[in-house]
Parts: C-alpha cells; sequence; structure tokens
C-alpha cells in the first residue's frame, strides 16, 4: 500500500490536505519552504509522483487516507484523487508545461461557447464530459484534466456546481444566462 517510498510525495502533498484550507499562494510557500527545509526533494518527488501515477495498482484512496489529503477520501474514486494530486504538484514539478495566460483565456472562450449550447439537465455539464469534449478538439489534446480549474468560475459567466463531499472535484459547470 503505502511505503517510506512515497516520502517526498507525501511531505510534498502535506500543504495540500484539504483539512488545513490555505489559498494557492500560502499553499506553494509551504512548498517551497518544505524543499528549502530538505524535506522534499524536487528530483525524488518526480520519480515518486512518476512511479505512483504510473502504477495502475497504486492505492491512491488509501494514500488520501493515511496522509490525510481529503476530508472524505472514500467519497472519491482513484482517478479523481489523481487529479487532484495533479492539480497540486503538477505545475510546480513540470514548470515548463504550465499553460499561459493565453492558453487559459482562449480555454475558457472555448469552454463557455460549449456550455452555452449545452441544454441538457438545466445546462449542467458534468466537468468530466467536458473535458472528453475539449480534447477532441486540436488545441486540446494536451490538455489535463487538472487544468480546468485554471478556469474563472467567479467573475466570469462559468457557473460551478461541486458535488456534496467532493469539493476538490470541479463537478458540473453551466454557462450563466444572466451575467453579472
Amino acid at each position: 500500500m503505502i511505503n517510506k517510498e512515497n516520502k517526498n510525495l507525501e511531505a510534498a502533498l502535506q500543504p495540500y490536505q484539504e483539512g488545513l484550507d490555505l489559498d494557492d499562494e500560502q499553499r506553494l510557500n509551504w512548498l517551497q519552504d518544505n524543499v528549502k527545509g530538505g524535506f522534499v526533494n524536487v528530483e525524488h518527488l518526480k520519480l515518486e509522483l512518476e512511479e505512483a501515477l504510473s502504477d495502475s495498482s497504486f492505492d491512491w484512496i488509501g494514500f488520501a487516507e493515511s496522509n490525510s489529503l481529503l476530508l472524505s477520501p472514500s467519497s472519491y474514486n482513484n482517478e479523481e484523487i489523481i487529479n487532484y494530486v495533479k492539480l497540486a504538484l503538477m505545475d510546480f514539478v513540470y514548470p515548463e508545461n504550465v499553460l499561459t495566460q493565453e492558453q487559459i483565456s482562449k480555454m475558457q472562450i472555448d469552454v463557455v461557447g460549449i456550455l452555452n449550447g449545452y441544454s441538457v439537465n438545466e445546462g449542467w455539464m458534468f466537468s468530466y464530459d467536458l473535458y472528453e469534449l475539449l480534447k477532441k478538439k486540436e488545441n486540446y489534446q494536451d490538455l489535463e484534466y487538472f487544468d480546468l480549474w485554471k478556469l474563472n468560475f467567479y467573475k466570469s459567466n462559468i457557473e460551478r456546481r461541486p458535488i456534496v463531499q467532493k469539493y476538490q472535484e470541479i463537478g458540473y459547470l453551466r454557462h450563466k444566462k444572466n451575467q453579472l
């Protein structure tokens, strides 16, 4: 299940424990402090992360439980926990792959267009369905699910409805018919 070989992964995810309720800047500062303090070796973190992500038998639910990563880990499946871990660490570990602001703005426009034309379920589209639609477009073939978190849900015409007990999941999105 979980072993000492994942100590860098565990230490890197410590600031991302849902129960801490930290903002992104606080989490990143804590992670950087863990690196400076020698608790996280970035090269070893990359290896541990890659090994865990490529291991189909890795118990992400058990990992999340033993590290208090999520408040209700048993509510999530492995894929959802993997996406949360990727959201937490991929941009830090692979800064060369971070989406540019221009790419995020383009994705925002494309998502609004997709959601504007969606009428099933009162316009609410499950985020994984939206992700699959985007992946079919040439510009988004390399898109990762966690990149959807980079969309602006607050000051935009995208409305978000999280899933109960899965607050680290995007949940459902729809186009706001009446903009603010």
